[in-house]
Order: C-alpha cells, then sequence, then structure tokens
C-alpha cells in the first residue's frame, strides 16, 4: 500500500507540474496491466469545447471501450490514481516534454523525462464538429433536470457521454420516424420496459412530442419504486 501512494504522488507531481506550466497533456497512455481482465489500456488525449479544456479519458476493458472526460485540474490526479492502481507504464508527451515512468513488480519507479528540441503544436479534438440531434448549447428542460446540463444550457463535462448516448439513440429513432403513425386524435403510445432513471423515456418524449409534434403518451417501467418516485 505505502509503494502504491508513493507512486501515485510522483505521478501527480509529474503531471501536475506539466499542467501548472500551462503544458497541455497531448497524449498519456497507460499500459502494461497489472490485470487484464480489469483494465488492458488508457489512453487520455484533450478536448476542447469553444475556450474550455478538458481532457477524454479511454479505458480499454475486454472487448469493450469507455469514455470519460475530465476536467483539466483533476487529471493530474485522475491518471496518477488509475496508474498506480492498475499499470506498470505511462508514456506522456506535452508541448515541450516526453516522459516514460516504469513501475516494477517491487514497487519502485523510475521516470525519463525528456525536453523536446522544438515545441509540438496541440491538436484538439472539438465535440462541435458533430452536429446532434439535441441543442448543444441551448437548454433542454429534461437534460437540466437530469443533471446534465446546467441552467445555461452547457454540458457538464462529466455528463459528455450520457448527452452523447442520448443523441446517438435519437438518431435511430430519426431514422424510422417517416414510418411512424401520425393519425389525428389518435395518439401514439410507446412502453419503455426497464426505464431506469429515465434518461431515453423523456428524451424521445421530447425528440416526438416537442420537437416533431407527435400526439404520444409514454409510459415508463421499472421495478425499483424509488426510481420511479424520483423521475
Amino acid at each position: 500500500m505505502r509503494d502504491i501512494i508513493i507512486i501515485m504522488e510522483k505521478l501527480k507531481q509529474l503531471l501536475g507540474n506539466y499542467i501548472e506550466n500551462n503544458e497541455v497533456i497531448l497524449k498519456a497512455i497507460a499500459s502494461n496491466p497489472r490485470d487484464r481482465e480489469k483494465i488492458a489500456k488508457l489512453r487520455v488525449r484533450p478536448i476542447s469545447d469553444k475556450d474550455e479544456l478538458y481532457y477524454q479519458a479511454e479505458s480499454f476493458i475486454g472487448t469493450k471501450v469507455y469514455h470519460k472526460n475530465i476536467a483539466a485540474d483533476e487529471l493530474a490526479e485522475f491518471i496518477a490514481d488509475t496508474v498506480s492502481a492498475d499499470f506498470r507504464q505511462l508514456e506522456i508527451e506535452t508541448q515541450h516534454h516526453s516522459a516514460t515512468a516504469l513501475i516494477s513488480k517491487k514497487g519502485s519507479i523510475s521516470i525519463k523525462e525528456k525536453a523536446r528540441k522544438s515545441e509540438l503544436n496541440p491538436t484538439f479534438h472539438h465535440n462541435k464538429q458533430k452536429k446532434y440531434i439535441l441543442p448543444h448549447d441551448e437548454p433542454v428542460p429534461f437534460l437540466v433536470e437530469l443533471g446534465v446540463q446546467t441552467d445555461e444550457g452547457k454540458i457538464i463535462n462529466s455528463k459528455y457521454d450520457k448527452f452523447r448516448q442520448i443523441n446517438r439513440y435519437l438518431e435511430f429513432v430519426r431514422d424510422i420516424l417517416p414510418s411512424l403513425p401520425k393519425k389525428e386524435n389518435e395518439p401514439l403510445r410507446i412502453i419503455d420496459f426497464g426505464c431506469g432513471k429515465s434518461y431515453l423515456t423523456f428524451a424521445l418524449y421530447y425528440y416526438l412530442k416537442i420537437m416533431n409534434k407527435y400526439d404520444i403518451r409514454v409510459i415508463g417501467l421499472d421495478l425499483k419504486a424509488d426510481v420511479i418516485e424520483n423521475c
């Protein structure tokens, strides 16, 4: 346990120094996992939304890839915690430096750091390039209520994956929109079995009723009474 804490603090210091000096972590890759079944690889890249910089972490677990968005001031702690617990190697690149951290089986860490002879220009991925069905920068009532957006309509960083999931779901609905019946005085009835926290239930209602003027009735069913009561 003490070894893990020491490793975590050294990695946090390394990354923190870059961030405090306004260096962007252009790439961070954690490899050589302690337990491949738990997590095989971690990859981090910068993303910008308008003038705000944050990071997207890709965790490779089994045959699936999970994404998480992280604020810049939380990145050092996130990488240090994850790598010290699950990996034996970390590679980092910034505009001015490259570094490799190796963790031995005995729990010691060695860090090799090099200054770049020429500066790398940051290349960011912009979520704005993707045109979403739901508004990206204006409030949608159910997204605000569910904590995906702020009252001003800004997508909360930690909820970007949920925002993308909802829009991807609505893309499937959009594809079948021409075949949905739209009869006068006869609402379209929809049942969502296992609606959970109702993200997609509310999204479906908003898309069909508010955006496309369908007369619909949506019923969400779930076994958990507390979830139903909350939603």
